[in-house]
């Protein structure tokens, strides 16, 4: 009878790190929950719901996001001092009744919004997420790692609506209050704000057609990494996080552990090159 060997994996994300063994040689069985699968996958579409694998990947790559941006300082008015910041969160809104589609919305003004970024500010790095207001409007949180001034932030949305006719100057205020801007200065605050804004589902608010949420192409190839790794490294970096507290409840053959692929590098240098100099060099290669 042959032995099955196995090797040790481990799987970086933006949230957690994970060990866990890979065994040699085919699998047996079928997967019986494909019928279930696909019902659930059709319940979603039928309800509009933002799936919870969509919701966990939009988490992921706010995260993201924030592990590879650079600090930045930002003048403060009110205290008159600098402070610094990472991200920050935009919020534009209608100035009346929408009467167009969804999808026009976001074809015609969204895109329009982050092309005119995107040349502007240099915003190549960004997730936003469409929403429902209570009154139907559709509205959209972006999260940017960029400093944008909340005047010319208004400034801009106001003449795509002018452009979209969701301005009219001849009986309507010609720069109305539509957007906002608050910096996300450390990870608490993103935490708190992708909760809120980004991935909670309001009862009692209209679903929104079509597309929900999307990321910059530079956010979209940076996914988890899994590389091979030895059992002496295994063994050294589950007995620090013991220590630590840091080790999740795991499976005998897969241990999650409190540490993002940014902390998980920085602590062990040795797979620094393998990991973490991988994703930024995807991310960063997106710039150009």
């Amino acid at each position: 009878m042959k032995i099955r060997e196995f090797k040790h994996l481990l799987c970086v994300s933006a949230t957690y790190s994970t060990f866990y063994r890979e065994y040699s040689g085919s699998r047996r069985g079928k997967f019986s929950g494909k019928n279930e699968s696909l019902g659930n996958l059709k319940k979603r579409h039928d309800s509009k719901l933002l799936s919870k694998k969509s919701t966990n990947s939009m988490r992921d790559k706010i995260m993201w996001l924030f592990l590879l941006a650079s600090p930045k300082k930002a003048w403060n008015y009110k205290t008159k001092k600098f402070f610094t910041y990472k991200l920050a969160m935009v919020t534009l809104t209608l100035a009346k009744s929408q009467f167009t589609s969804d999808e026009d919305i976001r074809r015609k003004m969204l895109n329009h919004f982050l092309i005119t970024a995107r040349r502007r500010w240099n915003v190549k790095h960004y997730v936003w997420r469409a929403e429902a207001q209570r009154n139907g409007n559709l509205h959209f949180h972006i999260i940017v790692d960029k400093f944008i001034h909340y005047k010319e932030l208004r400034a801009v949305w106001n003449g795509i609506m002018k452009t979209n006719n969701y301005i009219d100057e001849k009986h309507e205020d010609s720069d109305p209050n539509s957007t906002d801007i608050h910096s996300l200065t450390n990870l608490a605050h993103v935490i708190y704000d992708v909760g809120k804004y980004m991935t909670k589902q309001r009862d009692g608010y209209r679903y929104v057609n079509g597309k929900q949420w999307a990321c910059s192409e530079s956010l979209q190839v940076i996914k988890k990494i899994t590389v091979q790794v030895k059992d002496e490294f295994v063994a050294k970096v589950l007995e620090d996080c013991d220590k630590s507290n840091l080790l999740m409840k795991g499976l005998s053959y897969v241990q999650l552990i409190q540490m993002n692929a940014a902390e998980l590098c920085k602590r062990y240098p040795k797979i620094n090159n393998i990991v973490w100099n991988d994703i930024e060099s995807k991310f960063y290669s997106m710039e150009n």
